[in-house]
């Protein structure tokens, strides 16, 4: 054999090993990932009801009925989509809005559909789209409905859609 040819039948060299604790560490670290990323997301798509609104359809219904006012429904996905979320985000969120719907005309109510209620609350109101605003009267007649809207400007939530135009 020849001084200046390497061997090719000689195994490769093994790396050097790393530390007995160190795999774990990394598998540890990668699970903390995944949960702080999942939590994140689940974080991210839960959104609660504006301050001041419940989530009682019945209820909120009951309570127009009887003491003359006009009820506010908000009838989103559960969970809620990205429309529903924008929704609730810009249009609600404004304080002239929060501050209209707060001053006892309105009775407001989110509801979010999911299974058999989807169903018969969706053919019930005549839902298409989601999230839809319906107004209605204290006895429960629509006066107003705004679909699949994701941003209403402030001037128009509260000159045109709470006043029933």
């Amino acid at each position: 054999m020849n001084d200046t040819m390497p061997d090719t039948t000689a195994p490769p060299p093994k790396p050097p090993s790393s530390p007995p604790g160190q795999r774990w560490v990394r598998m540890g670290f990668v699970v903390v990932v995944i949960v702080v990323a999942g939590a994140l997301y689940i974080k991210q798509r839960s959104v609660p009801p504006p301050r001041g609104w419940s989530e009682n359809l019945d209820a909120a219904l009951h309570q127009a009925r009887t003491e003359g006012r006009k009820t506010v429904v908000l009838f989103v996905d559960h969970p809620i989509g990205y429309y529903g979320r924008k929704l609730i985000r810009t249009t609600l969120a404004k304080p002239g809005n929060r501050k209209a719907l707060k001053d006892g005309k309105f009775v407001a109510v989110m509801v979010r559909l999911k299974g058999k209620a989807k169903k018969d609350l969706m053919a019930k109101y005549k839902l298409r789209e989601l999230p839809t605003l319906l107004l209605l009267d204290p006895k429960g007649k629509e006066l107003n409905r705004r679909e699949k809207e994701h941003t209403l400007p402030e001037v128009p939530f509260r000159g045109k859609f709470l006043k029933g135009l």
